[in-house]
């Protein structure tokens, strides 16, 4: 029962049905207290739902749980598996049964309460929170693009700016940080960048009217006629 809350809280959350995906992850926890895959989805879905006191609690048990499941044997423990080589007998660690499907989230865990607690101006504590997230991160793209787009929501655009950058240095295919990228030059009186990170995000995509028009919308101001022409009849094409 345990896992198939776990696996309906996932799905649910798949389909943006937090509050669903919450009431799932509460019924796994209340079978498994130190559950970490409950915890994890608990705190995602808190988040998303805004519910940002639950959220810190939340994240703070699963990484509680984390911290339980990764740490060192214990010398008696150690001790153990010692007489066990010793005797030739096979070594056996307790954990290595069990699957944990989240335990590679902890830095997402520290981006989200990074994120929180800059939120609410506890600037020392959320840097900290965030610079454990870069650098204990998995999927550094992800991680740029995330807090990028954190920056770039709350208006920072200088900091929102530099982690798109960075995001770049990775992948300089990364069509969302090229599109915010041209939107944050535009705010800082930049047309030629901004014209230069949008007409390389619609050679990635194509399909992407609306940067086109805006790269239209530009170039007429800018007197850029030709290529308005050249751009409308691709438009239309």
């Amino acid at each position: 029962f345990l896992v198939s809350y776990y696996i309906v809280s996932a799905a649910y959350f798949e389909q943006n049905r937090f509050k669903d995906s919450q009431i799932y992850a509460l019924q796994s926890i209340e079978l498994d207290n130190h559950f970490i895959d409950g915890y994890c989805l608990l705190s995602f879905a808190y988040y998303n739902l805004n519910e940002y006191e639950k959220f810190m609690e939340a994240s703070e048990n699963y990484l509680a749980a984390w911290n339980r499941i990764t740490k060192p044997y214990s010398s008696a423990t150690e001790s153990s598996l010692h007489q066990k080589r010793e005797n030739g007998e096979q070594e056996t660690d307790p954990q290595s049964k069990v699957i944990y499907h989240t335990i590679g989230h902890k830095w997402k865990i520290h981006l989200l309460r990074g994120v929180s607690y800059l939120s609410n101006n506890q600037f020392e504590s959320g840097n900290s929170e965030i610079d454990r997230a870069i650098s204990e991160s998995t999927d550094m793209e992800d991680t740029l693009m995330l807090l990028g787009n954190f920056y770039f929501e709350i208006n920072n655009i200088d900091k929102a700016e530099d982690t798109y950058r960075k995001l770049l240095d990775i992948n300089n295919n990364a069509v969302n940080a090229l599109f915010n990228l041209g939107h944050i030059r535009f705010k800082k009186g930049d047309m030629n960048e901004t014209l230069s990170f949008w007409k390389r995000s619609v050679e990635l995509e194509p399909a992407l009217i609306d940067i086109r028009l805006l790269i239209c919308k530009i170039n007429i101001t800018l007197g850029n006629f030709e290529d308005v022409v050249a751009d409308c009849d691709q438009l239309l094409q």
